[in-house]
């Protein structure tokens, strides 16, 4: 795999002070990227800054979303936990019905779930 030298959200956030034009860029890019998860009936169930990389400067950012290992189709997923010791995914951005808190199935919705954080 090429190095494209993308770097992760979380770290871009940390680092570089971003224009609201900027940021906005990046939040209609980010959102494509779960509309095309959703559309291909996924739900990726780990979307957090550190799963978001970043290529690009000055204004001028690509972004894309990785780690797909979580990710489930949505009719198959449900609220049982299968390991109730283990949860999968990244807490503080887990939505809760993805925790089985929640008598809830875990659906696209659980994508846009958003902690406060960031």
């Amino acid at each position: 795999m090429a190095d494209t030298g993308a770097i992760s959200l979380a770290h871009v956030l940390a680092t570089r002070s971003l224009s609201l034009s900027a940021r906005l860029d990046i939040a209609v890019q980010i959102a494509t990227g779960v509309e095309a998860v959703h559309r291909a009936h996924l739900v990726h169930r780990d979307i957090n800054p550190s799963n978001i990389i970043v290529t690009g400067e000055g204004g001028a950012y690509e972004v894309a979303l990785i780690d797909f290992g979580l990710t489930s189709p949505i009719s198959r997923e449900s609220a049982t936990l299968k390991n109730p010791g283990t949860l999968a995914g990244t807490l503080p951005y887990l939505a809760p019905e993805q925790s089985g808190r929640m008598n809830r199935d875990v659906d696209a919705r659980s994508d846009l779930w958003h902690s406060g954080r960031g």
